[in-house]
């Protein structure tokens, strides 16, 4: 029942790891279209759980706000052997946005596939390799500049709150182009939106860094504006932003394919960057090899073994027992899980309790 709670079935088979490197988050796991995020809070007043909870009863429309992820359900960890002067761990489930992308992802996407300086020759954009601009770039500014400024223009008008944590990666766009606001209910600051982002965003890039000026400027301006949103249901983009999100996305995905495919690393694209590269070694070898001799042969002469064909494979240990596709049951077994609103302390009336138990 307790799995069934947190992933809408009893079967854990396909329970994949997601790469995660979120402040104090344990792990995180995708099955069955849900995201369920484990980690152990700093302390009690950086509880997530009890913030939603605390938004579910007192701040209902960021529920349904179709420009944020809210979690389906929270729950905290009773642990078996809980470690001593630690909170316990928390377990949020979200919506499971498969494929999608953070506003930091196309921003390193595009650095990478747009080069700047004596490197540009070498961008895999065709466009950009030519003109030093694209029709990437107003996409991008549009996302990174406007989108973004009004969507937390917008969050602070329909929910008289902060982001508290507004950064490049925590805006992420589902394949449909859609921006949503995630992480919202960690309160780290609740004052510093505007410069946080601006840091989050920070690149080598002129391109990027011209952004960051305009979004400065922005800013202010769509606060200005904020009071067009006076419901949640009120959509954050223009007409044709939705459509150019996606694009952009989509193209990004392929020009970072295509920059895989032709690493630098490859005769031909070594011959791109530096021309015609002479035979380093067959100079340096010249006083001690004769003409025509092969590197086995001059390896031979030389006493040195030489490697052989193939080489032999390694087997390398598991990364802690959590591997990409695993069944969690045993890990589940150490916990039970209560539900969020359960998890409030008695003395804090703000928060309704109730409560529910889950075992998993």
């Amino acid at each position: 029942e307790g799995l069934r709670r947190l992933f809408g079935c009893a079967e854990l088979a396909g329970a994949r790891r997601i790469h995660d490197g979120g402040l104090n988050h344990i792990f995180m796991v995708a099955h069955a279209g849900r995201l369920l995020k484990c980690m152990r809070p700093r302390g009690e007043h950086f509880s997530e759980v009890r913030e939603a909870e605390h938004v579910r009863h007192y701040t209902p429309g960021l529920i349904d706000d179709p420009h944020l992820l809210f979690p389906l359900s929270s729950f905290v960890c009773v642990e078996a052997a809980p470690k001593c002067n630690q909170p316990p761990c928390e377990v949020m489930v979200f919506k499971y946005l498969e494929g999608c992308r953070s506003v930091g992802d196309l921003i390193r996407m595009f650095e990478r596939t747009h080069p700047m300086g004596v490197l540009q020759h070498t961008a895999t954009c065709a466009e950009y390799r030519a003109c030093g601009t694209c029709q990437h770039v107003p996409l991008l500014h549009s996302l990174v500049v406007q989108q973004s400024a009004r969507l937390s223009a917008r969050f602070q008008a329909l929910h008289g709150r902060r982001h508290g944590d507004f950064k490049c990666d925590n805006i992420l766009l589902d394949r449909g182009g859609v921006p949503k606001l995630a992480d919202f209910l960690t309160p780290f600051c609740r004052s510093c939106d505007r410069r946080e982002f601006v840091t989050s965003a920070h690149a080598n890039h002129h391109v990027v860094q011209e952004m960051q000026l305009a979004f400065e400027r922005v800013w202010p301006e769509e606060i200005s504006r904020s009071s067009a949103f006076v419901f949640p249901g009120a959509s954050a983009l223009e007409p044709g932003e939705r459509e150019g999100n996606a694009r952009l996305m989509e193209a990004l995905e392929q020009l970072v394919s295509a920059s895989q495919a032709n690493s630098v690393f490859s005769p031909s694209s070594q011959a791109s960057l530096f021309g015609p590269v002479p035979d380093l070694l067959g100079s340096l070898s010249a006083g001690w090899t004769s003409p025509g001799m092969s590197m086995q042969a001059a390896a031979t002469a030389l006493d040195v073994p030489t490697p052989p064909a193939e080489l032999q494979s390694v087997e390398l240990p598991p990364l802690g027992g959590m591997a990409t596709s695993a069944d969690f049951s045993a890990f589940f077994s150490n916990f039970s899980f209560t539900a969020g609103d359960a998890a409030v302390p008695p003395t804090a009336t703000l928060f309704p309790r109730g409560g529910m138990s889950v075992s998993a």
